[in-house]
């Protein structure tokens, strides 16, 4: 019996796509319309990945890659007027602690001693008294009490928290890799620049309160296979912690399901949920055991961010590792810093400091939370550790309540925020999140780009192949081949518009008695299996040849890095999706393959999930409706009348009303005509007419003459509607020996 609420639970079910597709929808719209996110789709590195890299530079091949976030919050911060030291701006962007005096700290050194030693390289692992005395730290901070304690050989000294995970990620081997949203901002880069292992993020939501629980962490690694999970400790940026018998059980966790956690542990010194007398949580049992690998430093908890001196602490056959790999990375630590830096590392020094950290914060986060809430914000998830705050702006109006457009208005009133987009990590992988590649596979027109971008990035003709010139430094180049469909809807029959130079059938007239002897063909038995063959050889190396130049020339990725998304026509046969499978997987490794119906992709991207498409093919027009972002099959429409049609009404057209006009000192309308023959109207130039006057712009029908005098407005308000008495001129060249007018034979070159 349906009940209140059974009908609530059936709608709500009922509408969960709509609901998501709707919210999608008004993200996009969102994006457009918002100045501050187009500025950050702008930014050195942010850009089109084909537009990263620039043909006419010398420098052929080298990206610029995405800034952190933090990065671009400060880069943007500068060009409003920031400067470091400035007292008229309220600098919350990038997470460096106060360098300066603190009551109850040490004064930090103002000179460090150089001795002739020190000018040498350090060892990569860092030098050996150094190690020790970290390795005491951790002894007399948690492991009074161990069996176990930590030697030199548990220790490796790293140029820096990021040179750290850096470390690690050169480390790990092929396996899964998972991290938690919304997670420290470099790790984006950090888990995408190596291709060994797949990251797999773990969205943490307000419910939990951002909290990473025991019984999460067995679900993501017993459902997704993870052998490696990688998590700040305290949070960046929410201000959660994982603590006392939580981390007890987590350690407990990794040892039985063989999987090893890394711990970024930069903000243990700023811990909330306690009095500072409480410091020292057990982190594992046996130092050379257990699977954990621990990152700290001086950066956060001693307050030197400039020294650039940070551990790895683990087993010793990590530790080994992590020599290795900073043979090759950065080289090791500054030598004199490393030296300078052995007082500081002192449990008692370290107890003091953390005290006195942990009563100056407090008050710091205290204050901030007042004034927010006094402002108007309700904090629904308090920080209990670092010296973050995880704002929520949704009760604030439009457009401000998204981080970017709030963070460019705080600019204004100079205070510097990082938005929560930066947060959010995007790294490139099987289950990552980046955009995919996006492939409309058309008979003679390949559609090229990335899922994450309005339009495609590239129209391929499949007759054409790719170059590069050698006057222009390497620029890449289109070379025709003879036009000529890639496939027929019909692969095992033959094209009924085979004629490529439609020198059999220019005098035919296109009716519906044309489409209806075409779609009887249909119905013919299928030619030998050997036939099919040639024809699946063929499409499949010419497929294949274009999928590489797409892959390498155009979209300039990796085969591997990215899923693959394919816009699926409700026409296009089985055995061609298979084909096209064997393909991407077999040929270039693709990690997954998608079919999404082509008009529900078309009509999503114009911000709707409700409308009538009329795809308007080479082969065929199919018309189909959408609603709420369904595709209504059963009321699909087809019709032969699409572009091969429109070619054949072209040509007919230009024969009788085309006319060429040679170079002349002549005005053109007082030069000789002469009328256009058929061997002229190739199957190129036919398509090459249909595209630029009719598909692509009216931009490509203007005379450039005209085009350099007009602005862009005044360009659509002239050429908004090309009528049929509007004359059109389009300079091509003639491969014909000679030309017939009304009297003779007029000879003339190419």
């Amino acid at each position: 019996m349906a009940t209140p609420t059974t009908e609530k639970l059936a709608n709500k079910i009922k509408h969960t796509f709509y609901d998501v597709a709707q919210e999608v929808v008004r993200e996009i719209r969102s994006e457009r319309e918002s100045k501050s996110h187009q500025m950050l789709r702008a930014a050195p590195g942010n850009a089109n990945r084909a537009d990263a890299v620039d043909h006419d530079m010398h420098t052929h091949g080298i990206e610029h890659p995405a800034s952190t976030g933090v990065i671009y919050v400060m880069d943007r911060a500068m060009a409003n007027g920031f400067t470091y030291g400035d007292d008229s701006w309220a600098n919350f962007g990038q997470g460096a602690p106060e360098v300066g005096h603190i009551e109850g700290c040490r004064d930090k050194p103002s000179s460090i001693a150089l001795p002739l030693d020190a000018l040498e390289y350090a060892p990569t692992a860092g030098i050996k008294p150094l190690r020790e005395a970290v390795a005491n730290l951790y002894n007399d901070l948690y492991r009074k009490d161990k069996v176990s304690k930590y030697t030199y050989e548990n220790i490796c000294i790293v140029p820096g928290g990021r040179a750290g995970l850096t470390r690690v990620a050169a480390a790990v081997g092929d396996i899964n890799v998972g991290y938690f949203l919304p997670e420290y901002t470099a790790y984006e880069q950090m888990l995408g620049v190596f291709r060994r292992f797949c990251p797999i993020p773990t969205t943490l939501d307000e419910e939990s309160k951002y909290h990473i629980d025991t019984a999460t962490i067995r679900k993501e690694i017993t459902g997704r296979g993870l052998g490696l999970v990688v998590a700040s400790n305290p949070r960046n940026p929410t201000g959660q912690v994982i603590e006392d018998g939580e981390l007890r059980d987590l350690v407990a966790l990794a040892k039985e399901r063989h999987t090893t956690l890394v711990m970024d542990e930069f903000y243990s010194a700023y811990i909330y949920s306690h009095d500072e007398a409480e410091n020292g949580r057990m982190v594992s049992t046996y130092v050379n055991a257990d699977p954990v690998i621990i990152i700290d430093g001086l950066t956060k908890n001693f307050r030197l961010p400039g020294w650039r001196i940070c551990w790895i602490v683990g087993p010793k056959d990590v530790i080994s590792s992590m020599q290795s790999c900073g043979s090759f990375l950065e080289g090791g630590a500054n030598h004199p810093l490393q030296l300078a830096a052995i007082p500081l590392v002192n449990a008692a020094v370290y107890k003091e400091e953390a005290k006195h950290l942990q009563i100056h914060f407090r008050a710091k986060r205290d204050y901030v939370l007042r004034r927010l809430e006094e402002i108007g914000f309700n904090i629904k998830v308090k920080p209990v550790a670092t010296f973050y705050i995880w704002l929520d702006l949704k009760q604030l109006k439009a457009p401000v309540d998204v981080g970017l457009n709030f963070f460019e208005e705080c600019l204004k009133e100079k205070v510097i925020l990082v938005p929560g987009i930066f947060f959010d990590i995007n790294v490139s992988s099987i289950y990552g999140t980046e955009d995919r590649i996006v492939l409309d596979i058309g008979s003679l027109y390949i559609k090229c780009g990335l899922s994450g971008e309005p339009r495609p990035r590239h129209i391929i003709p499949v007759y054409a192949q790719t170059g590069f010139s050698k006057e222009k430094h390497g620029a890449m180049h289109s070379v025709e081949g003879q036009c000529k469909e890639l496939y027929t809807t019909s692969l095992f029959l033959p094209d009924p518009w085979e004629d490529d130079d439609f020198s059999g059938i220019h005098e035919t007239t296109y009716t519906t008695d044309t489409v209806t002897a075409m779609s009887a063909m249909e119905s013919v038995e299928s030619p030998t299996a050997s036939h099919a063959d040639i024809q699946f050889s063929r499409i499949e190396t010419q497929l294949s040849q274009l999928l590489r130049s797409i892959y390498f020339d155009y979209l300039l990725t990796d085969p591997k890095s990215r899923k693959v998304t394919i816009c699926e026509s409700p026409l296009l046969p089985v055995q061609l999706k298979q084909l096209i499978a064997k393909i991407l997987f077999q040929h270039f490794h693709a990690p997954s393959i998608s079919f999404a119906p082509i008009h529900f992709l078309a009509i999503l991207s114009t911000g709707r999930t409700t409308g009538l498409v009329v795809d308007v093919g080479n082969l065929e027009t199919i018309v189909l409706p959408v609603y709420l972002s369904r595709p209504l099959f059963p009321y699909i429409k087809t019709s032969l009348l699409a572009g091969k049609a429109f070619t054949l009404s072209l040509r007919r057209l230009l024969l009788s009303f085309g006319r060429i006009i040679p170079d002349s000192s002549l005005h053109s309308e007082l030069a000789t005509q002469y009328p256009l023959t058929p061997s002229i109207l190739t199957r190129n130039l036919l398509e090459d007419i249909k595209v630029r006057l009719c598909i692509v712009s009216p931009l490509m029908a203007a005379d450039k003459s005209i085009m350099r005098d007009l602005n862009e407005v005044q360009i659509h308000q002239t050429y908004a509607d090309l009528s049929t008495a509007t004359n059109i001129r389009l300079q091509i060249t003639v491969k014909e020996d000679v030309l017939y007018d009304d009297q003779k034979i007029l000879s003339i070159g190419d």
